[in-house]
């Protein structure tokens, strides 16, 4: 799929994503006074600067709606008549375009891959695919020449799903291969290493309780990552370049619910465990950003899946995330780092993982972001 650049561009992406009133950029009204949970998923910077965050808005966990902030301002986009549920997820920005990919459906165990590009189609979701019950985009990419690359999976339900490569045609789903003898897998994270070499990070295996940790090159078959010693479970979740390596981050553990976090250097051959808060016993590592020679990766320390706390690591040592002074919950999603070196971190926090609201860290502040305009 080209994209086309016009000579105006740069004033119809200014006027057409401005998000200075509860009218959305397709038209769509934003929710004035009733989301009262949420979720910031990824962020990115555009060449001038300004900072995009996707995510949701919702009054329950099976009543969200898909959302991007820019600048820390709120603006809706739709998922279609006859959907109640959305999420967005990857976003990225090049040739013209800020695209974001996603899902919608009628419920959080019946979506559909998606996509929104704006300014061109405004903020109604694009279908990626509809050959199966299930599916999901979370990661996405545009290279050079305007193609468009995102990462998911589909199948017949949550708990049964293929990993799956949308590119140029977003019609159609590429099935990534599993491997002998696995059945389920998802594709996390995408990269683009050269013009000709791509990553897709993710997961494979029997079912969704019993997943090693893989990466694709170029859509061929898993190279399996290694798990940590006496661990059965794991997940690749980011990835980035920093020369002459590239790095991936994820978990490792004996069930998805007791995972420590981790990266591996691509090729190493091994796994590195990422230290935890003083204490703690289980924690999660999820987007990467690399700038000059540091690597950052955002995730969560804590005793358990449902009793975590936000932070990062940078260069492998852990910093911790203030989260506010009623808030015990916490998780860092997606990192950006600016050409001034400014790091930007998303994430949500609350009092439970039932009641998180959406945020963002600037250089290790908080920052609330909007659930209503």
């Amino acid at each position: 799929m080209k994209v086309a650049i016009f000579c105006s561009l740069a004033l119809a992406i200014s006027v057409l994503l401005s998000c200075t009133s509860p009218t959305g950029p397709g038209g769509g009204t934003a929710d004035a006074g009733t989301n009262t949970i949420g979720q910031a998923c990824k962020v990115t910077l555009n060449s001038s600067g300004n900072l995009y965050i996707t995510g949701f808005v919702g009054t329950s966990s099976n009543a969200n709606k898909p959302c991007y902030w820019k600048d820390g301002v709120l603006c809706d986009l739709s998922i279609g008549s006859g959907y109640s549920f959305g999420q967005a997820s990857g976003i990225t920005i090049g040739s013209g375009s800020v695209y974001i990919v996603g899902s919608r459906g009628a419920s959080s165990s019946s979506t559909q891959p998606c996509y929104w590009q704006l300014p061109y189609k405004g903020a109604e979701a694009l279908p990626m695919e509809s050959g199966s019950s299930y599916g999901e985009s979370l990661g996405i990419g545009v290279d050079s020449s305007g193609e468009f690359y995102a990462v998911g999976c589909i199948g017949s339900s949550s708990s049964a799903v293929t990993p799956c490569l949308w590119y140029q045609d977003i019609d159609a789903d590429t099935p990534l291969p599993l491997g002998s003898g696995n059945t389920y897998g998802r594709s996390c994270d995408f990269m683009q290493h050269t013009p000709t070499t791509i990553y897709c990070t993710g997961c494979v295996g029997t079912d969704g309780g019993s997943v090693v940790p893989c990466c694709w090159t170029n859509g061929l078959g898993p190279g399996f990552l290694p798990l940590d010693a006496g661990d059965i479970f794991g997940e690749a979740r980011g990835i980035v370049y920093s020369s002459p390596h590239s790095y991936i981050a994820g978990v490792t553990g004996t069930s998805s619910s007791s995972v420590l976090p981790c990266y591996w250097v691509l090729g190493a051959g091994t796994v590195s465990i990422l230290p935890l808060e003083s204490g703690d016993t289980y924690g999660e590592a999820n987007g990467m950003a690399a700038s000059s020679t540091d690597i950052y990766i955002a995730g969560s320390t804590g005793s358990s899946s449902n009793y975590v706390k936000a932070c990062y690591w940078l260069n492998g040592e852990i910093c911790a995330l203030p989260m506010g002074s009623s808030n015990a919950y916490g998780q860092a999603i997606g990192v950006a780092v600016d050409s001034s070196g400014n790091v930007f971190i998303s994430g949500f926090v609350g009092t439970s993982s039932t009641s998180a609201v959406p945020c963002y860290w600037k250089n290790g502040t908080l920052v609330p972001l909007p659930m209503n305009s």
